[in-house]
């Protein structure tokens, strides 16, 4: 395989554009289970009911 600089650096800044939407999307991704959780909490906090007691 004979593969020029100029076709070396082109793969290079597209594995470069790739890695940083990868980072973008798995920061994204992060923030939207951080979300979810938060949801579920307070969906969890909402449904409980309380236990009162028999005297």
């Amino acid at each position: 395989m004979d593969i020029t600089k100029d076709e070396c650096s082109m793969l290079r800044l597209q594995l470069k554009d790739r890695d940083e939407l990868i980072s973008q999307l798995q920061a994204e991704l992060e923030k939207v289970q951080h979300l979810q959780k938060a949801f579920a909490s307070r969906v969890d906090k909402s449904t409980q009911t309380e236990l009162l007691g028999c005297d």
